[in-house]
């Protein structure tokens, strides 16, 4: 029925790699020359079993890309979810949301700077600070204030902070209005998400190529070391949006109509003229001209003889 023929060159990548330098030895002891057919079975099969581990190879670099993918496509998941609670939930439920997110922002806040140190070394001052930037508690807090109140206690520092953040915040709500603020949190929370999340995915990118390229000289499996370093930075995208959606919604204030665009408003004076249409005039608003005085109108003469007689 017919036969093929393949031409392999012992130099190629394929063969040096997976096993060239065998056959090459195998052949200078058989005494082939270049250019006659390999038909030595065990040649044959040396040829065979090097194709057979570099499709083993591509097999693995494939199923490393679907694995490297999984890791993106569970994030996705979680973020698409989020945002998709947000987009169709009842105000209550984005109002719920918000209260939740103050309660893990001050326990992070208060972990952060009460962990793995004694009571002495607690750095209540930044805390202040950093509770200040955020929830704008304007210098409530001093450091001797919070350990007076609550001493060793890291629970009553969260309590002591949270109450605080809460009472502000229905502060806000009754300056703005309840249903102008539920809005207000809906916007807040996607579109931080969105930016955050754009940022994340470029980390992401360059984590990965940063993590093959440290595979070549490391020992570590590269997927893991992905999977590790994916998730720490997804927390932190995490813990990122939700303290600048709170730190947003306690800085947000909503400019009210300025009393000077009213006067302007005022200012246009609608008279309706004899043939029933309405004319609109506006005020003059600047220094009066004295009657003895040169004519703005620039025609050179004292303002009483000219436009002056019509005012």
């Amino acid at each position: 029925p017919g036969s093929s023929r393949f031409y392999v060159s012992m130099e190629d990548d394929l063969m040096r790699l997976f096993g060239g330098e065998t056959i090459v030895r195998w052949m200078e002891r058989l005494g082939w020359a270049e250019d006659v057919p390999i038909e030595h079975p065990r040649i044959a099969r040396a040829i065979e079993n090097a194709q057979r581990k570099v499709e083993n190879r591509h097999f693995e670099m494939r199923k490393h890309v679907l694995e490297y993918d999984d890791v993106m496509n569970k994030q996705r998941e979680t973020i698409y979810g989020l945002r998709r609670k947000i987009l169709l939930g009842a105000e209550e439920e984005i109002h719920g949301q918000v209260l939740e997110m103050f309660k893990q922002v001050v326990d992070g806040l208060v972990q952060m700077h009460t962990d793995a140190r004694t009571p002495d070394e607690w750095d209540l001052e930044g805390l202040c600070g950093e509770a200040d930037r955020i929830f704008l508690f304007a210098g409530a807090f001093t450091p001797e204030k919070l350990r007076a109140e609550a001493g060793e206690d890291p629970e009553a520092l969260k309590r002591i902070l949270l109450e605080k953040a809460l009472a502000r915040y229905e502060e806000k709500e009754q300056e703005i209005g309840a249903e102008r603020l539920r809005a207000f949190e809906r916007y807040i929370m996607l579109r931080t998400i969105d930016r955050f999340w754009m940022d994340h995915l470029e980390n992401m990118d360059d984590l990965l190529e940063g993590v093959r390229f440290q595979s070549i000289t490391s020992q570590q499996d590269p997927l893991v070391v992905y999977k590790i370093e994916s998730y720490r930075m997804f927390q932190g995208l995490l813990e990122t949006v939700r303290e600048e959606v709170v730190r947003f919604l306690c800085h947000i204030q909503v400019a009210e109509e300025k009393p000077r665009l009213q006067r302007q408003v005022r200012n246009l004076v609608m008279n309706r003229g004899e043939d029933g249409a309405v004319e609109v005039t506006q005020r003059k608003i600047g220094k009066k001209v004295g009657r003895n005085e040169p004519c703005p109108c620039g025609s050179g003469k004292k303002y009483k003889k000219c436009c002056g007689k019509t005012a």
